[in-house]
Order: structure tokens, then C-alpha cells, then sequence
């Protein structure tokens, strides 16, 4: 313990790396080399180890994690994912949403890292319910109280991760057992709807056109944009993306008039 205080205090990024691995993520999938088999007949290396050693060290290695915290927003994502942790104890999970609760004003957000992660977080627990893993709706409250202080101010921020992923993740969750995949389509769709016409309306056309060469799912941009766009003027300038040659913007307006087409 006295030397991984030390690590930390002297080679900061290489402490944290090594503390933060030192906590479980969760069950997982291992493949392990042969044990090695020690050829020094005078002793022992049969060690048995209790599960108090074990939590107790983990509860030191995230009290040190905290008192070295930098209110960097990478270090604060990584306490948030050392949090939902089903391999530490309440107690230390208890100490670690108490810290960042205390601390969130503090730290300097740049890239909303922190608040994907959370949304995420959320969207998996929520979803899943019954599963051994999934934390209680208390706890995820007080995830999602983190989560709605660490929004972007940004309107457009909050908004265009939607087409950013593939199938996005709501802080609100899907019970997948009770919603088929048509209907979980379709909630989405109309989530996408919804977020994508808000820009249009506050922003207007240029802006939603513009978003169509930054997002990563343009494909999915262009489905949903196609649902909103009714102005002949409006859909004849964004087939002008149709002299690219090849690139996402392309795939943009081919989804764009597809879903046009079948509308």
C-alpha cells in the first residue's frame, strides 16, 4: 500500500493507470497461462486470501483515487465507471458518488466524455432490471442527477448524439422484454424525430444541413431528416451533396431520397 502511494505521488498518470486497474470492472472472461509450479521445497506459496483483504484493499486504492484526483473530465469518467462496480461494496460506492457529487462544479468539461459514459450507464440498468448486475433504482437516481448536471449547454449537443450511434442509448432506458425490436425501432425513429425538427425549427435549414458532414451516422441522419424536410427548395439544395463522388455525405443524400421515395 506504501508503495502504491508513492507510485501515484511520483509518476501521476502511470499511478492512476495502475490503481484504477486494480478494481474489477465486473464479471468477465479470462484465458490465463499455466500457474507457475515454484521448486522451493522449504516453503509454501499456497496463500489463501479472504474476501475482507480483498475489499479492503479496494477500498484504500479508490480512497486513493480520490485524494489524487485532478477534476480532469477523463478522471471523473473513470471514477464514475469505478462506481458501478458490483465488486466493491456499497460503502465505497457510497464514498465515491458523495465525491463527485461534491466535486462536479469543479471540474473542467470539454468533451462531454463523463456524460455519454453516464447515459450509457443508465440505458444498460434501466433496461435490464432483473439482471444479478443491474444497480437498484435508488443509486441509479443519483446517476442520473450527475448525468442532468453534466448536460451541455449547447441545445445542439444535446440533441445530435442521437446520430452518433447506431442505436442510441436513452438515460431512461428500454425493457427490451416488454417492447419487440419493431417497437423499440420505432421509439427511436420518433426520438430522432422529435430532437432532429427541434434544431430545425431553432436553427433552421442551413444548420441541418450542415450537421449532416459531422455526424457519424449519416445514414441514419439522412432517414430521419427526410422525415422533416417538405420544402421543394430545401430538398433540391441538399441533393447537391449528390455530385460527391463517395464518403459519408453520400451516404447521407442516397438514404435521404431513398426514405424520401418511400414516403
Amino acid at each position: 500500500m506504501k508503495i502504491l502511494e508513492q507510485i501515484i505521488k511520483k509518476e501521476y498518470e502511470t499511478g492512476w493507470e495502475l490503481l484504477s486497474g486494480m478494481i474489477p470492472k465486473g464479471p468477465g472472461t479470462a484465458f490465463p497461462t499455466h500457474k507457475l509450479r515454484w521448486r522451493l521445497f522449504e516453503r509454501s506459496f499456497d496463500n489463501q486470501y479472504q474476501w475482507s483483504e480483498i475489499f479492503s484493499t479496494h477500498s484504500y486504492v479508490l480512497n486513493l483515487l480520490i485524494e489524487h484526483f485532478d477534476y480532469s473530465e477523463e478522471k471523473l469518467a473513470d471514477l464514475l465507471e469505478k462506481s458501478e462496480s458490483k465488486q466493491i461494496q456499497p460503502a465505497d460506492r457510497e464514498n465515491l458518488l458523495s465525491f463527485i457529487e461534491s466535486i462536479l462544479d469543479k471540474v473542467e468539461v470539454t468533451h462531454n466524455t463523463a456524460w455519454h459514459d453516464l447515459r450509457n450507464t443508465l440505458s444498460q440498468h434501466r433496461s435490464h432490471p432483473d439482471a444479478k448486475w443491474a444497480l437498484p433504482e435508488k443509486v441509479l437516481k443519483r446517476y442520473e442527477d450527475i448525468y442532468k448536471k453534466l448536460e451541455p449547454k449547447d441545445p445542439i449537443e444535446q440533441i445530435v448524439w442521437m446520430f452518433n450511434d447506431h442505436w442510441p442509448n436513452f438515460p431512461e432506458g428500454l425493457e427490451k422484454k416488454e417492447l419487440s425490436i419493431r417497437e423499440q425501432e420505432k421509439l427511436v425513429v420518433e426520438r430522432r424525430v422529435e430532437g432532429l425538427r427541434k434544431i430545425y425549427e431553432e436553427f433552421g435549414f442551413q444548420k441541418v444541413k450542415e450537421l449532416a458532414t459531422s455526424v457519424k451516422e449519416t445514414r441514419v441522419y439522412g432517414d430521419t431528416l427526410a422525415r422533416i424536410i417538405d420544402k421543394e427548395n430545401e430538398v433540391l439544395e441538399l441533393c447537391e451533396y449528390l455530385k460527391e463522388d463517395e464518403g459519408p455525405v453520400l451516404h447521407f443524400i442516397q438514404r435521404f431520397i431513398l426514405r424520401k421515395s418511400l414516403i
